[in-house]
């Protein structure tokens, strides 16, 4: 009787770990990872940790993780590249009254795993400053 209780449990054990699993923050990235992750993968869920987030938090005032989604919003037909939309943000950071509140601010970018921009995506010729050279020209 205990093995099929137990073979009847067995499921929902491995259901509650899958599910526990996917409930779990993903960990600490630097840029560079969550970029490339969001291109390939087609999101970036979870804590930023690099120079970047330390930025924020000097501008915040806040030593709060910065949090950061960032979802694949088009692809470009430049291999690796992408449009992404970026929401970082940390929970508590101080206010003017003294209290403290989340903040959120949410951007997009073409970029391309490498670091440089698409060749497609965006019509350069609308902008009045020359474009500068990417790591692309440089190869």
């Amino acid at each position: 009787m205990a093995s099929r209780r137990t073979n009847r449990l067995a499921p929902l054990a491995i259901a509650l770990t899958t599910v526990a699993a996917l409930a779990s923050p993903a960990h600490a990235a630097d840029s560079k990872t969550i970029v490339r992750t969001a291109l390939q993968e087609g999101v970036f869920v979870g804590q930023m940790s690099d120079g970047i987030a330390g930025k924020i938090q000097t501008i915040t005032r806040s030593s709060s993780p910065v949090q950061a989604k960032v979802v694949l919003v088009k692809r470009f037909k430049d291999v690796g590249c992408g449009r992404l939309k970026f929401t970082l943000g940390q929970e508590a950071v101080p206010t003017i009254g003294g209290g403290n509140q989340p903040f959120e601010t949410t951007f997009e970018m073409n970029v391309c795993a490498d670091g440089s921009y698409p060749s497609d995506g965006v019509n350069i010729a609308q902008f009045p400053v020359p474009p500068q050279p990417s790591s692309k020209d440089f190869k």
